[in-house]
């Protein structure tokens, strides 16, 4: 009983509140001192029954779900989808692989995307392009009929209905499920999306614009402002997941290469216009994000991990989360190709990730891949 109330009080506590409470150190170690290997399927088809391959050392894979296919209608779940995606996902561990769930609430139903506020707006007046992408993070309220809250509903009813017995679920919620803001639409740059009347009503310069002028710190203001937004949600989305009965590890989505402090300064000095970074206007801050991380069973996952720079993604991830004694993880940018699974195995590899997938097992470079974490 005392250890299962401590394995509780790791998973939901932050930091601080484990130190007032004077306990021990207790997050959990590394499960290998190898990566655990992993494979994507193409997530609109039918789930692949030989995508677990224990002979080539590929031991877990990972099964994506779409809000928008799981609750079309606003409280009607297509529990029979729920329950073949559940099969699929004991078949897999019969056969010897262990499971990754992406809740895809990245994909939200049309009935989500028809709320107030529900799409991201930048500053120059432009709705995403993303057209299923829900604004979770400016819509912070919550309550009956709230984004935040619909999607609550819908992890807590997946983990009800499939169960909380995965290696790690996915997170993030942004543009491709990970942690930043849309990409701008065709056409545009330097597109920050804070503009909508949920983001506005928290707005630190109301009517300030990237690349106006700051005589009061204008630019500064904003950009804390904007880049603690992602921090909000993703501290929300670790407890939304929390509150749905799961337990166990988190891979928070990171992308690309990040907006860095020498970034961060110069964009600041530029009034956040020109040619700022789209990793900064995308909120990429993953020294911020990183440093928030208050649930000790977080994975900090880098999405770029094919990336062989000295100063790439993979290790600057991999150093802030030495930092907190956290896991990593790794995928390649898709789509892979033989160059992007040579690269990522070894990036795995040399950083000790404790799991790295392979997007997809119907991309070029999927041989290459099992070749080279052949046992």
């Amino acid at each position: 009983m005392v250890n299962r109330l401590l394995g509780t009080l790791v998973a939901l506590a932050t930091f601080s509140t484990l130190t007032l409470l004077g306990l021990a150190d207790t997050r959990p170690a590394k499960a290998t001192t190898a990566p655990i290997w992993g494979m994507f399927s193409a997530p609109s088809s039918p789930v692949p029954a030989d995508l677990c391959r224990p002979a080539s050392n590929v031991k877990s894979v990972v099964l994506e779900f779409s809000w928008s296919r799981v609750e079309g209608t606003q409280g009607v779940f297509d529990d029979a989808y729920l329950d073949s995606r559940a099969g699929a996902a004991n078949a897999f561990r019969t056969a010897g692989c262990s499971v990754v769930l992406s809740f895809g609430i990245h994909h939200a139903p049309g009935w989500i995307m028809s709320k107030p506020n529900a799409k991201y707006i930048d500053n120059h007046g432009q709705t995403s392009s993303i057209t299923d992408l829900p604004n979770l993070y400016w819509n912070t309220a919550t309550g009956t009929g709230t984004i935040r809250t619909e999607a609550q509903d819908y992890i807590s009813h997946v983990l009800s209905r499939i169960g909380t017995n995965w290696y790690a679920v996915r997170a993030g919620g942004g543009y491709l499920g990970e942690l930043d803001f849309p990409p701008c639409n065709s056409g545009y740059s330097n597109c920050w999306y804070a503009f909508d009347d949920a983001a506005a009503a928290s707005d630190p310069v109301p009517g300030w614009k990237p690349g106006n002028a700051s005589p009061n710190g204008e630019a500064q203001r904003f950009w804390n402002w904007y880049s603690a937004q992602t921090v909000n949600y993703q501290t929300w989305i670790v407890a939304a997941i929390r509150t749905g009965g799961y337990l166990g590890l988190i891979h928070m989505l990171y992308p690309g290469w990040g907006c860095r402090s020498t970034d961060i300064t110069t964009i600041i000095a530029n009034n956040l216009g020109g040619t700022t970074p789209s990793d900064c206007y995308r909120g990429m801050d993953h020294a911020q994000q990183v440093n928030a991380v208050a649930d000790w069973s977080v994975t900090v996952y880098g999405t770029w991990g094919d990336d062989t720079r000295s100063n790439a993604a993979v290790f600057d991830l991999h150093s802030l989360a030495q930092a907190h004694s956290l896991r990593v993880g790794y995928e390649n940018a898709g789509p892979g190709s033989d160059t992007k699974a040579t690269n990522l195995v070894a990036n795995c590899r040399t950083v000790a990730a404790d799991w790295c997938g392979y997007i997809r097992y119907t991309d070029p470079g999927v041989s290459t891949f099992e070749a080279a974490i052949a046992p």
